[in-house]
């Protein structure tokens, strides 16, 4: 880490990463700071996990905030998805939904309702497509808290792509529309499910599969039919019962080990709520930039993880000491340039 080699490398990655930030802030007529200087205080607060207002980097909030409020999240979401590494070969993906709490009026655009929690059970709901081990995928604001709505979309998109061997939900995504997508795509999957009342009664064996299946009428006349195996678990925490749905018959110890692995997108996003720009805004594009800007620069550190082997808060404090010395480098030759104009001597 310390092989100044090793340092300019980051330093020029991060510097392209900077840029892919800044070519999506609108440019606008006789401004003083251009996309990138905007860009370098969104990142520069980013790593802080401050607000913008509490940092000391120009340009201040205010500018910024002036600068970015006519985004559209379609460009936002472009450049994380832009920001992901190439990957090759079949890969396992984890979908999982992010609340940010949110207090205050809840009839404002975006916010959705969700499980109580600090005291609220209002939310900016976003979707969160992580590979496994990996990088982010795709984030996408849930404005009408449709889960089914947002994970096909982003199943959609992702499948042109990658080719998506299985995918790990939890349980708000056990439903019939997704389920039924997945099957129809060949993509095998793993989710938490519910077991249904009917069958309580006759006392399912444990780590048993049973065939069971989800069916619908749709309003068109047509019925959304669709089967998979039911293993059901003792949890090991609090005693209860639950079960795994999953499309095909499997080992259910291995089946069991494997749907833990899911936990590793909450590990990814506790990893995001550090690098997450802190902010009160009720602007809806606002709040999905700090959190994109979050991952883009978290798939920066899965790059730079497998080259270097450092860890976030290694690279958080790496990158505030680049950042730190081009701001110091700039404002002494701004310093420079004002001196010359005062005393032309």
């Amino acid at each position: 880490m310390d092989d100044p080699k090793n340092n300019k490398g980051i330093g020029c990655a991060f510097n392209r990463t900077v840029k892919r930030i800044g070519r999506i802030i609108p440019t606008a007529v006789n401004v003083v700071y251009n996309g990138f200087a905007i860009a370098k205080s969104l990142v520069f607060a980013s790593l802080k996990n401050r607000s913008l207002e509490a940092t000391s980097f120009t340009p201040n909030g205010d500018t910024v905030f002036y600068r970015c409020k006519r985004l559209d999240i379609e460009t936002i979401r472009q450049e994380v998805i832009e920001s992901r590494p190439r990957i090759r070969g079949p890969i396992d993906i984890i979908v999982d939904g992010h609340d940010e709490m949110f207090y205050g009026d809840h009839t404002i655009e975006g916010v959705v309702g969700t499980k109580p929690r600090d005291g609220t059970c209002w939310a900016f709901k976003f979707l969160v497509v992580k590979v496994l081990g990996g990088p982010v995928l795709d984030v996408l604001p849930m404005k009408d808290g449709s889960t089914i709505k947002s994970t096909i979309k982003a199943l959609e998109e992702l499948r042109r792509r990658y080719e998506i061997r299985r995918v790990y939900m939890d349980g708000e995504f056990y439903a019939i529309d997704i389920l039924h997508y997945l099957t129809e795509h060949g993509i095998h999957y793993a989710v938490r499910g519910k077991i249904p009342p009917s069958l309580w009664k006759d006392h399912i064996p444990y780590e048993t599969p049973l065939e069971h299946f989800l069916q619908r009428r749709n309003p068109d006349g047509s019925i959304l039919h669709v089967v998979f195996c039911l293993y059901k678990y003792k949890s090991e925490i609090d005693n209860s019962d639950y079960c795994i749905v999953t499309d095909r018959p499997c080992d259910p110890k291995e089946l069991r080990i494997n749907y833990t692995r899911r936990w590793d997108i909450e590990s990814g996003i506790r990893d995001l709520n550090q690098l997450e720009i802190k902010t009160t805004t009720r602007n809806p594009v606002l709040r999905f930039l700090f959190y994109a800007v979050a991952a883009i620069i978290y798939n920066f550190w899965v790059v730079v993880r497998k080259d270097i082997g450092i860890r976030l808060y290694g690279l958080r404090e790496l990158l505030l000491s680049i950042v730190g010395f081009v701001q110091t480098v700039q404002m002494v030759i701004c310093g420079r340039k004002i001196r010359l104009k005062l005393h032309p001597s």
